[in-house]
């Protein structure tokens, strides 16, 4: 359990050491007892948690180290031993700024950071911080972690363990990556799954409210997959088999959140659409300058409009589908609130293109689907009938561009 040691040899012994974990506690008959009474009272997640902060292994060993770390929380996964030394360290890790305000937020928890050197090994305190990539390995520990909450079991504990519903907009953060949203959506999914009445409980600190405010910024097709997956009740639980069957509305309190990020896309297409030429086909850094700021790590706003175009298409389309395969999305519009949502971004969206003389293909493409979504919606006895109205005078809008 040296790891400070074992760091000094070559790449092919680190990996037999850490391959060395899973037969001591997955392949071996002796497996209850290496883990109790040998490897336990080392408190090897701690220990690997501050090796994984620490620049001790080169960066192409961290999937070997997060390997080793997942099977030990697979097989001890207690509250102190492994779900608060984790969630202390991804709330340290995965965001700028994380360690300050994490304790903040939620008291029992210590960042596992450099407080912890001396308990974790008495020689790490040689070992430098890792500044670099520390973001990128959390969020495989993130990923790493919510893969095995696929297990009822471990679910439970991790529930009994932790505030909740806090601890979730804590790991989100405000300005997530897409990775962070998609991997807390598929948590969150799997939560609902396990007890529907978390919902209200979410509501209650206002985390629905929050979601739609920082999702749209992050979305990318990962986010969309997942936010989807929750909308429609789609868990992948382990040991069961893949969703299917009819299409539901399960979570729609997941909806706005989904409109508001039609509307952030719609946004930067219009930007991008506007920007002159030079701009967009040259130097497109520049041309993003100002618009995909605080987007987020990896978001598709930090790409060009293709990227950004193509995931509005596919997220109209993927309404549109719904609208006509699913009596229960339907019902979501006889809210006010939800058609006004999606009124305000095509509005905005169709407005701002209007000054805009030549559109690219894809753009007029995505205007041609914005159209039909809208002209659907025109047609929809669920939507109010002074909405419906305004959809109906928004809709022939759409074709001028074409």
């Amino acid at each position: 359990m040296d790891f400070e040691l074992w760091s000094r040899c070559s790449k092919a012994v680190q990996e037999a050491h850490f391959d060395h974990f899973v037969l001591l506690l997955e392949s071996s008959k002796f497996k209850r007892f290496n883990l109790k009474q040998r490897l336990a009272k080392f408190s090897p997640i701690r220990k690997l948690l501050f090796v994984l902060q620490t620049e001790m292994y080169s960066h192409q060993m961290a999937p070997a180290l997060i390997q080793s770390l997942t099977t030990f929380l697979r097989h001890h996964f207690s509250a102190d031993a492994a779900i608060k030394p984790v969630i202390s360290y991804l709330a340290a890790n995965l965001h700028e700024g994380g360690t300050a305000n994490s304790s903040e937020s939620v008291p029992f928890l210590t960042p596992c950071g450099i407080e912890d050197v001396m308990e974790v090994s008495p020689m790490s305190s040689v070992s430098k911080l890792d500044k670099t990539n520390r973001r990128e390995k959390a969020e495989q520990v993130l990923e790493a972690l919510v893969h095995i909450l696929a297990t009822p079991s471990l679910l439970t504990k991790f529930v009994a363990a932790l505030p909740l519903s806090r601890v979730l907009l804590l790991l989100l953060g405000e300005h997530p990556s897409p990775v962070v949203a998609a991997q807390i959506l598929i948590l969150l999914n799997l939560v609902l799954y396990s007890s529907p009445s978390f919902k209200r409980k979410f509501e209650l600190v206002s985390g629905w409210m929050v979601l739609r405010t920082i999702l749209p910024a992050a979305w990318d097709p990962s986010v969309h997959v997942a936010a989807f997956d929750l909308l429609l009740g789609r868990v992948y639980v382990a040991g069961r088999p893949p969703p299917s069957g009819p299409t539901n509305i399960l979570c729609p309190y997941i909806f706005p959140t989904i409109l508001s990020s039609l509307h952030y896309g719609l946004e930067r297409v219009v930007t991008r659409a506007r920007l002159p030429n030079p701009y967009v086909n040259g130097n497109a850094n520049h041309a993003m300058n100002g618009y995909s700021r605080g987007s987020g790590h990896g978001s598709i706003y930090s790409h060009d409009s293709y990227s950004v175009s193509s995931a509005m298409e596919v997220l109209v389309e993927e309404l549109s589908d719904l609208h006509s395969s699913t009596a229960g999305f339907r019902e979501l519009f006889r809210s006010k609130q939800t058609t006004f949502l999606y009124l305000d971004a095509c509005r905005s969206f169709v407005t701002k293109l209007g000054d805009v003389p030549h559109l690219k293909e894809r753009t007029e493409r995505l205007v041609g689907k914005v159209s039909n979504l809208t002209l659907m919606l025109a047609l929809d006895n669920a939507v109010d009938g002074n909405q419906k109205r305004e959809v109906s005078l928004l809709e022939p809008r759409c074709f001028v561009f074409r």
